[in-house]
């Protein structure tokens, strides 16, 4: 037989560090659970989170595609008075050819008939390839980013801007290598469209009128200048030129082409940048993606 006096003073300690560890236990178990309910709100917020940046991203999307269409169809509002000009010109030349035709069916003259027939078709040709390039300037098209030949691009646009060029009497120069352009094709016209036209704007109190537009090969680089022969930029416009609703044409510009076209260029992984000589006019330079046509 033991005393067992002494033994619940023993016991308070081991008491006293059980309730310590449990105190502890508890502890811990509730800050887990904090942090697992704050993770999973962590994560509840992050989806949430990704939700609504998904659907600002798709507004933007939706708003700048809304901007994108809007700047081309002012873009042919500014034209539609030289390209009616110079689709009415073959129309009126094919009305005329038409009537002489006939009579020379009347006359049995075939061979001069079949010579008329041969230039109706082509005024025809003409007439379709403006109108066609004006349907695919003006419709709404999904990106399609791959390679593209260049000088195919420059035509494109000059058949928009060709008539503009043409009624401002400026003598356009292109000097372009065989070199591909990574860019959706479709947008990339609409910044050279603009490009041109501006620059014809720029020229049009100007004595000599010349419109350069000029490639160049580095490092896997493609730059593409258009230069022209005004009055240039001023110092002072260089800064704020491709801020959005920034015009220096009073009362006939929306403001939206240099921007959205500086917005294009960029989303092709490009730059698109000005300079000005007051000797030499204006300059705007492209660089974009490419390599030599294999």
């Amino acid at each position: 037989m033991r005393d067992i006096t002494d033994l619940p003073k023993a016991q308070w300690p081991r008491l006293g560090i059980a309730t310590l560890i449990f105190i502890v236990f508890i502890w811990l178990v509730r800050s887990i659970y904090k942090r697992v309910t704050q993770y999973q709100r962590l994560i509840a917020g992050r989806r949430d989170l990704e939700l609504k940046v998904q659907e600002r991203t798709q507004k933007l999307e939706q708003t700048q595609a809304a901007l994108i269409r809007a700047a081309k169809l002012a873009t042919i509002g500014q034209l539609s008075a030289s390209i009616n000009h110079e689709i009415n010109q073959p129309l009126s030349a094919i009305s005329t050819y038409l009537a002489s035709t006939k009579r020379l069916i009347v006359k049995a003259q075939y061979t001069t008939a079949l010579d008329n027939v041969e230039l109706i078709e082509g005024l025809m040709g003409r007439v379709s390839r403006i109108v066609t390039q004006l349907r695919q300037f003006s419709q709404t098209t999904e990106n399609k980013m791959q390679y593209f030949e260049l000088q195919p691009l420059i035509h494109n646009a000059l058949v928009i801007a060709g008539p503009e060029l043409k009624r401002c009497e400026i003598d356009t120069q292109i000097n372009v290598d065989p070199v591909m352009v990574w860019v959706d094709p479709f947008k990339f016209e609409q910044v050279l469209v603009n490009l041109f036209t501006n620059a014809a704007h720029a020229m049009e109190k100007s004595t000599v009128k010349t419109l350069r537009i000029v490639s160049e090969q580095f490092d896997g680089k493609v730059k593409l200048s258009i230069q022209d022969s005004g009055p240039g930029i001023e110092q002072h416009q260089l800064a704020t030129i491709f801020e959005p609703f920034y015009t220096t044409k009073s009362g006939s510009g929306l403001g939206l082409g240099l921007s959205i076209s500086k917005e294009i260029i960029q989303s092709f992984s490009g730059i698109l940048t000005a300079q000005s000589n007051s000797k030499q006019g204006a300059e705007f330079i492209i660089t974009l993606n490419g390599n030599s046509v294999s």
